[in-house]
């Protein structure tokens, strides 16, 4: 069975999944460390070495996002079905829509919903000079991605694998919102079907943060810390409460905002009605969120997975969402999108093969002794063999002809 590892890398904490797939696909582990002080490319490094320290899993394959907002996301209608047009006409589209040329970009693409002879494209782009230092960092730690993903588009594999996790009905649109510590990923689309829309937004828990520090006067820190323990968008309580939903709300007015206008974007260019939004990510266990975006958005707003999954508690499950489906995108042999290719393609299988090369060398070279003298002994069998028949049909013909005959 191989062992895949999702890794949200995310700007709070580093959360890791490890699936087994094969026939059945069951957890292997799980994984949550806080990021620390310090800048984000020290943060992270110091986190992936306790992840490896404390976890040292035997890992297959590794998965992960592009953090932060910096991948932007581009949708096009294209008047082709084939694979072959699409990648062809592709690379003409997004270097339309780029203020830099595209030999400095890596980018790649998900099929959305095909209609007629049409085909709509959700294409993710990101700068090489963002990506490679990500890609030298986790290989550093023995991370090395085969995969580098979406952070939106990976939930896919939530809407085509598990359509019953949407709870809406059949050919009505479902949105899933990862509100994370610094950004929010939307993706929209049809349950068993795929994603028609896809976005990064900026934004998250930090802001509620920012917001409680500001109206209390106290240390960012101690802000986090309360938001964590008793923050609530709910009714009732003291004073106090009544203060911090206030500020609260006002922390995630842009943020509401901002949402509101992706979602009535996607509703709008589908024309179909939007059923039901599932929230998760860190910022989505603050008591009360669900219930007041149900009221700003008009839209039934519930916690994605609520009562957990393969072994995960509901409340792992909610913060590591995009993890396992991360992990999920590793065993999926479907397609995928994958920001890996040309010049950042992964390599790990080359350089395993070239680390065990003296290996293989003996082994082949051991393989055609055995087949050389299998062949030396097989002819020798057969020339005793051969000689023997001859020397009876000499006798028996020598007998009946009364002379020796070979033929």
């Amino acid at each position: 069975m191989a062992r895949i590892l999702g890794l949200d890398l995310g700007s709070h904490a580093v959360k890791a999944v490890l699936l087994e797939t094969g026939r059945t696909t069951t957890l292997a582990g799980w994984a949550e460390v806080r990021r620390g002080e310090g800048t984000p490319e020290a943060s992270l490094r110091a986190t992936l070495a306790t992840l490896r320290a404390e976890h040292p899993w035997h890992v297959d394959q590794v998965v992960v996002a592009v953090p932060g907002t910096s991948v932007a996301t581009h949708l096009f209608q294209l008047p082709f079905r084939d694979a072959k047009h699409l990648e062809a006409a592709l690379p003409f589209e997004v270097e339309g829509q780029l203020p830099v040329e595209l030999v400095e970009v890596a980018f790649d693409y998900q099929l959305g919903i095909r209609t007629g002879e049409e085909t709509e494209v959700l294409v993710g782009v990101v700068r090489k000079d963002e990506l490679r230092p990500l890609l030298a960092l986790l290989a550093e730690h023995g991370l090395d991605p085969r995969v580098v993903t979406h952070p939106a588009l990976v939930y896919r594999a939530l809407f085509v694998g598990h359509p019953e996790a949407m709870g809406v009905e059949p050919g009505t649109l479902a949105a899933v919102v990862d509100v994370g510590h610094l950004r929010t990923t939307v993706a929209v689309g049809l349950p068993g079907e795929g994603l028609v829309y896809a976005r990064v937004l900026a934004g998250g828990g930090h802001d509620i943060t920012l917001g409680l520090s500001k109206e209390f006067g106290v240390s960012v820190a101690d802000a986090g810390g309360w938001k964590e323990r008793d923050g609530s968008l709910l009714p009732g309580g003291t004073a106090e409460h009544a203060r911090a939903r206030t500020a609260i709300h006002l922390g995630l007015q842009p943020l509401t905002r901002e949402l509101r206008s992706t979602l009535k974007a996607s509703t709008m260019r589908e024309r179909r009605v939007l059923s039901r939004v599932l929230i998760c990510g860190g910022t989505a266990q603050l008591t009360g969120l669900a219930e007041s975006w149900s009221e700003e958005l008009g839209i039934p707003v519930a916690p994605l997975a609520a009562g957990g999954d393969g072994g995960l508690a509901p409340d792992k499950r909610l913060r590591g969402a995009q993890a396992w489906s991360l992990a999920e995108v590793g065993g999926s042999r479907g397609d995928r999108f994958n920001l890996r290719r040309g010049e950042l393609a992964f390599s790990g299988e080359l350089d395993w093969l070239r680390l065990r090369m003296p290996q293989l060398a003996a082994f082949g070279a051991v393989l055609v002794a055995l087949l050389i003298t299998f062949g030396v002994v097989r002819s020798a069998l057969l020339g005793r063999r051969e000689a023997a028949v001859d020397a009876q049909l000499c006798e028996l013909t020598r007998r009946v002809l009364g002379s020796c005959e070979h033929n």
